[in-house]
């Protein structure tokens, strides 16, 4: 489904003349619902810094990134439901194993959110990448097939792994159109589910890493895929900003 919605990408400028210019646009469609999820970055256009966040829009609407209010979380648990969505945050000040703090339900452009919140030494991540040919969906999560081993031990004792929506980004070919480079997701992991709503985290198998926190994975195709082989909901998707109706 084609999205119409405008976005204020080139601000009024202000009283020291910065404006925010549009630079990046990721939008993950929400089932059964007339709202996205928006992933956005803007630069001013003094050249002295960015905007970066994720909010929630209805179709056809507006947003001023100038003053967008911002979705306060870490991670999306789950693929979105028109109602509801399932997040972490993660406070700075803890240590590399994450502990759990508490449970929190509030709302955001009339969605309920359930935030768990975890302390966290944020700055300690794990980047793994690997080498894939085949991936399969089902309503809730993405399975990846055919994972060689590049500089890191497999995932699994098979060479598939799969991840719950929410979190998954892919990344289009610099210059194929439409052409898959790399599937990019930020996952938290917990092995010990204690004191946590959480049930299936953000990854489906996660034993054989040995890996409690955020794990930064990166998935690069070795056949040529097509991003619209994806489904749209739970999946962030780059829309190109010519496309966007950008208001002065």
């Amino acid at each position: 489904m084609k999205l119409a919605f405008y976005i204020l990408g080139l601000l009024s400028l202000t009283s020291c003349g910065r404006g925010y210019e549009l630079s990046e646009l990721y939008i993950q469609e929400i089932e059964n619902s007339d709202k996205t999820i928006i992933e956005y970055e803007a630069w001013s256009t003094l050249n002295d810094g960015a905007k970066y966040g994720t909010t929630i829009l209805k179709k056809n609407e507006s947003i001023d990134i100038r003053d967008a209010e911002q979705m306060s979380f870490s991670f999306l648990i789950g693929k979105p439901t028109k109602d509801s969505l399932f997040v972490i945050g993660l406070k700075e000040g803890g240590k590399r194993i994450p502990k759990y703090i508490s449970t929190e339900i509030s709302k955001f452009k009339g969605m309920i959110i359930k935030t768990d919140l975890y302390s966290y030494q944020i700055g300690t991540s794990h980047n793994l990448t690997y080498k894939f040919s085949n991936f399969r969906e089902t309503r809730d999560s993405l399975i990846i097939s055919g994972i060689e081993k590049d500089y890191f031990n497999l995932p699994t004792e098979k060479n598939e792994i799969g991840f719950l929506k929410g979190n998954i980004k892919l990344i289009e070919s610099d210059s194929l159109k439409g052409i898959l480079r790399q599937i990019e997701i930020p996952t938290f992991l917990l092995r010990n589910f204690s004191k946590t709503s959480i049930d299936k985290v953000t990854i489906i198998r996660n034993d054989s890493l040995q890996i409690d926190g955020m794990v930064y994975f990166t998935f690069e195709p070795t056949r040529q895929i097509k991003t619209s082989d994806f489904t749209d909901f739970g999946i962030y998707k780059r829309r190109e900003i010519k496309d966007v109706k950008t208001i002065q």
